[in-house]
C-alpha cells in the first residue's frame, strides 16, 4: 500500500533504533521486550479484486503486474508494482520505495485471472551479459558454470502462479516464456488488444489465435505470413536469434499440437500453426481459468484448491535473484474454504467488528547473489537491517502483529524466500507463542485446506508425525488465539549475519485491548468446519511402478581450500544425475488423469532439498521410509527431501496437458541447473513411454 512521508519518516527512525539495538545483541543472548518498544504494524499489502463485471458472470480479476526497478530502502532493486486494468484513474496498489512484495491477487476458485504483465526494466540500470552467455564477477564466476545453468538474463521475466490448477501452455501458468524488457512500453499500447484476448469466454490455444495487431507488434507478421516472412517486430529489435527461435517454434509441426487445448490431426500436412513462441518483448496476457471442483460425469476430474498461493517471477537463470529483489506476491484463492472459516467465526464477534486475516509474506531482499559479491564480502545489503539473511514480513523487519485479548485470527503464511537453511521457517515461533498462553491450530498446507481429521489430530508440527518446516515456497494457514489477558510476545530467530550479532527478533504479537469472547473449532463442530472437496480425498494406489527422482550434488568443486578458505569452485546441482537441458527428449512423460508414486532421494552431503512440480499437487506418504499419517495424507507442492534421505509422494496429472518443470525451490539451485522438463499428455494407447519429445521447448 502507498505510505506517506511521516510513515517513511517513522520506518527509517525505527530502523535506525533497531540497528542500534542489534549492535548491543551478544550470540544467543535476547534482548528485553522494552528494547523493542516502538515497533511497527504489520501492514497490509495492497490488493487487486475480484469483480464481476455483469450479472450472472464469472468472477474475473483484471489487472496489470508492472516488472520495472530503481530506489528501493536506500538500494536499487527490481519490484512488482500492480493496479486495476480497467480502471482509468488507477494507481499503484503498493508503496515500492521500501522492501515489500507485490499486490496480494484475490481471485475465486471457478473464476479466471487476466493480467497485463508489462517488463519495463532499464537495461541501463541493470546491466547483464548477452544472451547466450553467464554472468560474470570479480571472485571469478561463473567458475564451472556452463549456459544456461547459470546466473544469466535476469532483466527478462515472466509470471508463475504457484499453487494454482490451471494450464502450463500458452498464456497460463507458462514459465517457459521470456519477456524481454522495453523501457518504453506502456499500458495503452496493448490495452486493446488485450482486452480482445480476455473478452474471449476461453483463453486462445495458439499464438494464431491472438489478434493479429499482436502479433504483427512482437513478429512483425502474422502467424500466417511467417513462413515467408523477415525477422521484424520488437522481437526482431531485440536480437535476431530470437525471432527466428519464435518462428520455429511457432510454425513447428507434429503430433500434440494444442497440448492442453485439443489433438492435432495425426499426420499434419505442410505448416500448422499451432506452437507458441519463446520471446515476447515489453507485454505479455495472462490469462489463467482455475477450474471449479468436477461436475459428475464432466471435466474437469481435479479442481482448483481454494487456499494461499503465490506468484513469482520464474526465468530460468535469474529465479533466485528476482525472489531476493522481491519480486512475488501472495495469490488468495477464495471459495467454501475462506467462507466457512469467516462464517464460523464472525458469528462469535460483536456487530460490526470483523474476522482479522492476516496474509503474511516472508522475505529476504538482496541485489547480488552470494557467489557474485567480491571476495572477502557479503552480499550487498547483508547487514544489520537489510539483507538475504535478514527476515522480512510484508517489507517490514520485527513487526507487531495486533491482536485482542482472546481473539482468533487466521495467518496465512507465505515463504517467499530464496531457500536453504537460511529461507526457512521452523516451529520456533509456535513454541515461542504457545509458551505465552497462544493457541495454534494448523488448516491448511500449500494452499490444501486439512480436512477434518486432520485439523484434530494436527500432524505437523510439534507433536505430529510430519515436520512443519517451511521451506522455500511451503505455505501453511494457522488460526491463532491471543490469551485471555494483554501481552507482549516476542519470536526470535537466528538472524544468520554471523559476527556475534545474535538473534533477530521476527515478529511480536502484541495483545492488548478490549477482550472478545471467542474459541476455536471443537468436536462437535465438524459440520461448521469447511468439507474437503471431493477431488482432494485420497488418491488411489497406481498400478504403475513407483519412480525414483534423485537430487544429487557433486561433490569435488565446491569445498574450500584448508588453509586459505577460498572456494575452489561451486558444487554442480542435479537431478538423476544430470543438468537440467533444453533437450528434445523428456524423461518425465506422463499420461494425463494417471496417478504415480514417486521416491524422491537427496545424496548424504547436500542440503535439504525442496522438491516443486507445478500445475498439481501431491500427497505426502512416507519420510525415510516412515509412513505418515496414512488415514488422510497431507497435500503439498513442495516437500524438504532430508539429507541422505527420501520421501514418498503420490500424486495425479488431472486434467491439464503440456510440458512444465520441477524442480528445487532453493532457487540458486535451479538456476544453475537442479531442474527438469516434464511433459503430461493423451499418448497412444493410454500409456506414457519411457521418454518423449519435447517439441523444441527450451527455456534461458
Amino acid at each position: 500500500m502507498n505510505t506517506s512521508k511521516s510513515q517513511s519518516a517513522s520506518r527509517r527512525q525505527f530502523l535506525r533504533r533497531a540497528r542500534l539495538a542489534a549492535s548491543t545483541i551478544a550470540a544467543g543472548y535476547l534482548l528485553p521486550t522494552e528494547a523493542f518498544a516502538q515497533l511497527p504494524t504489520v501492514p497490509v499489502i495492497g490488493e487487486l479484486l475480484t469483480k464481476v463485471l455483469k450479472p450472472g458472470g464469472q468472477p474475473t480479476l483484471n489487472g496489470v503486474i508492472e516488472l520495472s526497478g530503481g530506489p528501493s530502502d536506500g538500494q536499487v532493486r527490481r519490484y512488482f508494482q500492480g493496479w486495476d486494468l480497467y480502471d482509468p484513474a488507477a494507481k499503484g496498489v503498493v508503496n515500492t520505495s521500501v522492501y515489500g512484495p507485490g499486490p496480494t491477487l484475490r481471485v475465486r476458485a471457478g473464476g479466471r485471472m487476466n493480467l497485463m504483465f508489462l517488463n519495463r526494466l532499464d537495461n541501463e540500470q541493470f546491466p547483464e551479459t548477452a544472451p547466450g552467455k553467464c554472468d560474470t564477477s570479480g571472485p571469478g564466476y561463473p567458475f564451472t558454470d556452463t549456459f544456461p545453468n547459470c546466473f544469466h538474463g535476469s532483466n527478462s521475466g515472466n509470471l508463475h502462479f504457484h499453487g494454482t490448477h490451471t494450464s502450463p501452455s500458452g498464456l497460463g501458468d507458462n514459465v517457459l516464456i521470456e519477456v524481454i524488457p522495453d523501457k518504453t512500453t506502456k499500458q495503452d499500447q496493448w490495452q486493446g488488444m488485450f482486452k480482445k484476448i480476455f473478452d474471449k469466454p476461453n483463453p486462445p490455444g495458439s499464438w494464431a489465435e491472438l489478434p493479429p495487431e499482436y502479433q504483427i507488434a512482437q513478429m512483425g507478421c502474422t502467424a500466417n505470413q511467417l513462413a515467408s516472412a523477415q525477422p521484424g517486430g520488437l522481437v526482431a529489435k531485440a536480437g535476431t536469434e530470437f525471432w527466428t527461435k519464435n518462428r520455429d517454434l511457432i510454425l513447428r509441426t507434429g503430433v500434440h499440437a494444442g497440448m492442453d487445448h485439443g489433438a492435432a490431426p495425426a499426420k499434419p500436412t505442410g505448416i500448422v500453426q499451432y506452437g507458441w513462441p519463446q520471446y515476447v518483448v515489453g507485454a505479455f496476457p495472462n490469462t489463467l481459468t482455475l477450474p471449479r471442483a468436477p461436475l459428475p460425469g464432466g471435466p474437469p476430474q481435479a479442481g482448483q484448491a481454494p487456499g494461499t498461493q503465490w506468484y513469482h517471477a520464474h526465468k530460468h537463470g535469474s529465479t533466485s535473484l528476482h525472489i531476493f529483489n522481491g519480486l512475488a506476491g501472495a495469490l488468495v484463492v477464495e471459495g467454501d474454504y475462506d467462507d466457512k472459516i469467516r462464517a464460523f467465526f464472525s458469528r462469535q464477534l460483536p456487530q460490526g467488528q470483523k474476522f482479522v486475516e492476516r496474509v503474511l509474506v516472508f522475505q529476504q531482499f538482496s541485489v547480488k547473489q552470494n557467489l557474485m559479491v567480491t571476495k572477502g564480502g557479503g552480499p550487498v545489503g547483508d547487514n544489520s537491517n537489510s539483507g538475504n539473511n535478514q527476515k522480512f514480513i510484508n517489507g517490514v523487519k520485527g513487526p507487531q502483529i495486533p491482536m485482542a485479548p482472546g481473539e482468533v485470527q487466521l495467518w496465512r503464511f507465505v515463504n517467499a524466500m530464496g531457500g536453504g537453511n537460511k529461507g526457512t521457517l521452523d516451529t520456533t515461533w509456535i513454541s515461542a507463542l504457545v509458551a505465552k498462553g497462544f493457541t495454534i491450530r494448523q488448516v491448511a498446507m500449500d494452499g490444501v485446506q486439512f480436512s477434518w481429521d486432520n485439523y484434530v489430530k494436527q500432524p505437523m508440527g510439534m507433536n505430529g508425525p510430519m515436520p512443519l518446516t517451511l521451506a522455500g515456497g511451503n505455505r501453511a494457514d494457522f488460526l491463532v488465539q491471543a490469551p485471555v489477558t494483554a501481552l507482549n510476545a516476542d519470536v526470535f530467530v537466528p538472524n544468520d549475519l554471523g559476527g556475534g550479532q545474535g538473534n533477530q527478533l521476527l515478529f511480536r504479537a502484541a495483545v492488548a485491548g478490549t477482550p472478545v469472547s471467542m474459541r476455536m473449532f471443537g468436536g462437535a463442530d465438524q459440520a461448521a468446519y469447511p468439507a474437503m472437496p471431493a477431488f482432494l480425498t485420497n488418491l488411489p494406489k497406481p498400478t504403475l511402478p513407483a519412480r525414483t527422482v534423485s537430487f544429487t550434488m557433486s561433490h569435488g568443486p565446491g569445498v574450500r581450500a584448508a588453509k586459505t578458505g577460498d572456494p575452489i569452485g561451486p558444487p554442480k546441482f542435479m537431478i538423476d544425475g544430470t543438468q537440467f537441458e533444453d533437450s528434445s527428449n523428456i524423461s518425465y512423460c506422463m499420461q494425463v488423469n494417471s496417478v504415480e508414486d514417486w521416491i524422491l532421494t537427496n545424496d548424504a552431503n547436500g542440503p535439504a532439498h525442496p522438491f516443486h512440480i507445478h500445475i498439481n499437487p501431491f500427497q505426502v506418504l512416507e519420510v525415510n521410509g516412515n509412513p505418515v499419517n496414512t488415514v488422510s495424507p497431507v497435500w503439498q507442492d513442495v516437500i524438504a527431501i532430508p539429507p541422505g534421505g527420501t520421501v514418498k509422494i503420490r500424486h495425479k496429472f488431472a486434467d491439464f496437458k503440456g510440458i512444465y518443470v520441477m524442480h528445487c525451490h532453493i532457487l540458486a539451485h535451479e538456476d544453475r541447473g537442479m531442474m527438469k522438463l516434464v511433459r503430461v499428455d493423451n499418448f497412444p494407447g493410454g500409456k506414457a513411454p519411457a521418454s518423449c519429445s519435447s517439441e523444441g521447448f527450451s527455456h534461458h
